[in-house]
């Protein structure tokens, strides 16, 4: 066991945890470092939900049934839930058959909220419980997903963490639950525009318009100076947890008038100044959504990002995968889920559960099979000793990434160090020890995080373009969760389709065959498990 496992009050378990929240708080972060995972407490809303999306025969019972099961493998091991009493009725429901509204679905709605309450503080006492520290990596997921699903935005709580520096787990656990109870505020926002057509014979939502010069007081009003060119704006009233998380919300709300302005005859839309001012700061927000890492280099690397002329079924996908990053919610789920299933669907395909089941179970696949190269080439370009080491000095040598991720894992396998300068690598490092060491457990774990991601887009798909639901609590976290992973599935297909021709769906069964094989004398090397 390692040392940051089994001191998990340690230094070195307070550097990793800090380290995997700046991870997961920060919008440049690869998709392998990323959050995959959404907190248990949206999880149980989330089924809540579920049940009666069921009863409209939105959803399928099954898929209910499935994400109960999933629930209470992941309620098993949160330390967050409770005692053991409170842990029996929560695993009883979740095991039991329900209705929208019948007893066992009120129980749920009720226990989802007792846990809830003092969640982060029962994280706390786990802490600094010597006895049975928890693990690391399991405790930052736990707070990160917690306090995003409750809707901070990851750039508030970076700068949160930064600022922290904490000198245990306590600290992290007890200032997390602080935050988490502070509860929403109030925010007055002005969207600057340099045009909006017809809004005069906008009959509804004009309260909200300040012609320019009103606009002007306003921004003098807050003891604003700028030069800025605009023709007038909208002020809205909003709540949210932190002032990102409010100009977040004025984004949703100039994407919601720009598609309603689609409708219009005119070709003329409303054109934004492209930031938000919030009243009580000097300094505006921009309107820039970022980008939620649904990545494809793969494009770039075999330079065939402009390659347009001839279509093909990638071609295809791609296309309607691009929503994935800058869309509207509704887009980019129903957008990334289609091409998800052009490409690893085919027509003779059927099985328990529903064909959208296959197409989640094969990309899950395809991603667990990519985790592994992808941080241990990361970490190849990190490695870097005072001296030269007989690893640096390979590595020197080698341009292949390929061959860059093998040497750092036969280096790994081999008992050596690797040094690094920056937490986040040496919390990858530590991750990848843990992996050499057990190839298949640690694979199976990676295997089950990426399912759950993928059925979940599944069902979300489901919700949007069976039950018009784009505005589902569960929507922000599914894209924010989902989003990067599908990306590097989508960049692995390509990749094999454009260098060797491989189809997507005899990738996808390469990939659980090798897991299948793992650990076996006849399976796959960690770093060709797709190869």
């Amino acid at each position: 066991m390692s040392a940051i496992g089994s001191a998990a009050s340690s230094p070195a378990a307070v550097a990793h945890v800090v380290a995997r929240l700046e991870d997961f708080f920060q919008d440049t972060s690869p998709w392998q470092r990323r959050l995959w995972d959404a907190g248990l407490i949206l999880s149980l809303n989330e089924l809540v939900d579920a049940v009666r999306w069921s009863d409209a025969k939105v959803l399928s019972p099954s898929s209910v049934k499935w994400l109960a099961g999933d629930i209470e493998r992941l309620a098993g091991r949160d330390r967050g839930v409770g005692e053991r009493e409170l842990r029996l009725q929560l695993q009883s429901v979740l095991r039991s058959p329900m209705k929208s509204g019948d007893a066992r679905h009120r129980t749920l709605r009720e226990l989802t909220a007792l846990i809830g309450d003092g969640y982060l503080l029962r994280w706390a006492s786990a802490a600094a419980d010597v006895s049975r520290p928890p693990s690391a990596e399991r405790f930052a997921r736990a707070i990160a997903a917690h306090l995003l699903d409750l809707g901070y935005s990851p750039r508030y709580l970076h700068g949160w963490i930064r600022r922290l520096k904490p000198s245990s787990l306590v600290d992290i656990a007890t200032a997390a639950h602080a935050i988490s109870v502070s509860g929403m505020q109030s925010y007055e926002l002005l969207v600057p525009f340099l045009s909006v057509p017809d809004l005069a014979g906008n009959r509804d939502g004009n309260e909200h318009w300040l012609s320019a010069t009103a606009v002007g007081q306003w921004l003098t009003d807050q003891g604003i100076t700028t030069s800025e060119r605009h023709n007038g704006g909208f002020v809205y009233t909003v709540s949210a947890r932190d002032p990102f998380a409010a100009a977040d919300l004025a984004q949703e709300i100039v994407d919601r008038m720009s598609a309603r302005a689609k409708h219009s005859r005119k070709t003329a839309r409303p054109v934004p100044c492209g930031h938000v001012w919030i009243a009580g700061r000097a300094k505006h927000v921009p309107l820039v959504r970022p980008p939620r890492g649904a990545f494809v280099l793969s494009l770039v690397a075999e330079q065939r990002l402009y390659a347009v002329a001839n279509r093909s079924a990638l071609d295809n996908a791609l296309e309607l995968a691009a929503p994935l990053n800058d869309g509207s919610p509704a887009a980019a789920i129903s957008g990334g889920w289609s091409a998800v299933e052009a490409l690893l669907l085919s027509p003779e395909d059927d099985g328990e559960g529903g064909r959208g089941i296959i197409a989640a179970d094969r990309m899950a696949a395809l991603i667990t099979c990519s985790w592994p190269r992808a941080d241990l080439t990361a970490i190849s370009y990190r490695h870097a000793p005072t001296s030269p080491d007989r690893l640096s000095t390979q590595l020197a040598s080698e341009t292949v990434n390929r061959e860059r991720a093998r040497a750092v894992a036969d280096w790994i396998g081999g008992g050596n160090n690797l040094v690094t300068s920056r937490p986040s690598d040496a919390a990858a490092v530590e991750r990848m020890v843990k992996l050499v060491a057990e190839p298949r457990r640690t694979l199976g774990d990676i295997r089950t995080h990426m399912t759950t991601a993928m059925r979940r887009v599944y069902r979300h798909r489901n919700l949007v373009m069976h039950g018009g639901a784009v505005s589902v609590e569960t929507l922000p976290m599914t894209l924010r969760t989902a989003a990067p992973l599908i990306g590097a599935g989508l960049d692995r297909i390509t990749h094999a389709s454009l260098a060797e021709g491989v189809h997507p769906i005899d990738l996808a069964v390469r990939a659980s065959i090798s897991l299948e094989l793992m650990s076996r004398p006849d399976g796959r090397a960690l770093v060709d498990l797709i190869e």
